[in-house]
């Protein structure tokens, strides 16, 4: 993971080794951090490409909703496409970081 500690010692997460790629700004932690407040996400991940983001959704949210939270906070463009799986790879020692390198 990358990321930095501010003056007061709290740390912000930046980025994860293989998905740093940043559209118009916005870095994939961003994103989730958006579909994870929305009712029905239980996981959620947005793999970085060249063409944009691919987002993955682990749960029952409606996918209009999800567009239109996505439209209301981020510039449009840089969203290629909206999967949903039934579950999203993780981490298998803590079952909670996701597995971008086998999102596909």
């Amino acid at each position: 993971d990358f990321g930095y500690l501010d003056k007061h010692k709290h740390l912000f997460l930046t980025g994860r080794k293989g998905n740093e790629r940043i559209h118009r700004g916005i870095q994939h932690y961003q994103v989730e951090h958006v579909l994870l407040s929305v009712d029905g996400v239980e996981r959620a991940a947005a793999r970085s490409t060249e063409q944009g983001f691919t987002l993955y959704i682990e749960g029952s949210a409606e996918e209009a909703t999800l567009w239109k939270t996505l439209e209301a906070n981020f510039p449009g463009e840089i969203f290629i496409r909206l999967c949903f799986r039934k579950k999203l790879p993780v981490d298998a020692r803590h079952h909670s970081k996701i597995r971008y390198d086998q999102l596909g």
